[in-house]
């Protein structure tokens, strides 16, 4: 089973944190290479008539909600403004200032997300659990009698768990013990056994849609419900083949509780995903702005580095408390991108996890490797949520976010 490549993803539009905005999600690093060299293409020394370069140059940036006119309002890109330039004079044999100009990520607007081709988890489990359950059955036959088991099932204090952690189980057998009967069929007891295969295969849903029964204080706990969540579709998109980006993107979009923060920690984190996406062909599926950019007086001021964290800046303002963190950094490029750089962090942790699948070939053929994979990404995820400035920012606490991993554990032992 090899990774199936697909592209949909990239083009999600996040729904907004706060009264109906949208965080704009976009591909920035491509998109500021690009404006980085239309702007330099625009300074060359044989451009007659830049329209052609200005049209794409502010298309690029209409992504952004950046047009001419307000272009001066980002402190960042005051100095990138491009204006009409017509000089009448013989163009150079071989030019064409009317061909549009080609940028390093022309290949790449096709980028596409690699999918980890769905993986059955169910076989070896079950098959296990089946020998497991079969073998126990049988010794509680001998020991205890089904009659006093069955009995202990539907009269003791654990009842309320097993009848939602173990619903088909529990109802066969209170069908099956009635009014306390003591005789049991073969066939019926070959159906229990199958029954009880289609409940532990169905364990890691039944623990997520009836988790309030089973642990009645999440009814008040609404984000460590959410993380909950969150854990629940971790495993479910890695099993069924969801590449890193992708799985970020589906837990961005699923439906939380009210004004959820959980929600708006995996929309940022989205967001930086897809922003720091790198090109076709490059060793690391997203860059770090730490290795790409380097951060003396020069560096700082060349257009890619300021196209990049000016666009992130647009991109992410709309989120309140992050715009107000990072309000006093707008102004310096230096300071502005150490803090953006500590929040995305987590992409190192991305580009482990890819290169993980990688040494695999894209497929994870054992439970061991497809229960690690699952642990990285959630791994990666709780790095973002963690780090300094997003606790601050959403305030969740560090035990909250742990739920998720918590979740993630239970799976990896039922496995």
């Amino acid at each position: 089973m090899k990774f199936i490549f697909t592209s949909g993803f990239f083009i999600l539009i996040l729904q907004s944190f706060v009264c109906g905005q949208t965080l704009n999600k976009q591909n920035t690093y491509l998109d500021a290479l690009d404006l980085a060299a239309i702007f330099r293409q625009n300074k060359s020394f044989n451009i007659t008539d830049n329209e052609p370069l200005k049209e794409k140059y502010y298309a690029i940036l209409s992504k952004y909600n950046i047009t001419e006119d307000n272009i001066s309002n980002n402190p960042l890109l005051a100095k990138f403004k491009i204006t009409r330039i017509v000089v009448s004079s013989t163009i150079p044999q071989g030019t064409n200032p009317s061909k549009s100009v080609s940028s390093p990520t022309d290949y790449a607007s096709g980028i596409k997300a690699p999918s980890l081709a769905s993986i059955n988890w169910q076989a070896a489990a079950i098959n296990g659990l089946s020998n497991y359950m079969a073998g126990r059955f049988k010794e509680e036959v001998m020991h205890m009698g089904i009659n006093l088991m069955f009995k202990q099932i539907k009269d003791t204090s654990i009842t309320s768990i097993i009848h939602y952690v173990f619903p088909k189980t529990y109802s066969q057998i209170s069908s099956l013990y009635g009014q306390g009967q003591n005789s049991y069929y073969t066939a019926d007891l070959v159906y229990l056994q199958k029954i009880i295969q289609s409940d532990y295969a169905a364990l890691p849903t039944n623990l997520m849609v009836n988790a309030e029964n089973i642990f009645p204080k999440l009814k008040e706990m609404p984000d460590a419900r959410d993380m909950l969540t969150a854990g629940y579709n971790i495993y479910k998109l890695s099993r069924d083949g969801g590449s890193p980006p992708e799985i970020i993107t589906s837990l961005s979009a699923l439906p939380y509780s009210s004004s959820s923060r959980v929600k708006k920690v995996f929309e940022l984190a989205d967001v930086f995903s897809t922003a720091l996406l790198d090109t076709a062909g490059s060793k690391t599926t997203w860059i770090n702005p730490l290795k790409t950019f380097s951060y003396n007086d020069y560096e700082a001021k060349k257009p890619e580095v300021m196209f990049f964290y000016a666009l992130l800046y647009e991109q992410i303002k709309n989120e309140p408390r992050l715009a107000y963190a990072l309000a006093p950094y707008q102004y310096d490029i230096r300071m502005l991108s150490k803090q953006i750089n500590e929040m995305v962090a987590f992409v190192t942790k991305l580009n482990t996890t890819y290169n993980y699948l990688k040494t695999k070939e894209f497929s994870l053929s054992t439970i061991e490797e497809q229960v690690f994979y699952m642990k990285e990404v959630q791994q990666a995820l709780q790095i973002f949520a963690t780090n300094e400035l997003t606790a601050k920012i959403f305030e969740l606490k560090q035990e909250t976010v742990q739920i998720c991993g918590s979740y993630i554990t239970i799976i990896e032992n039922l496995l």
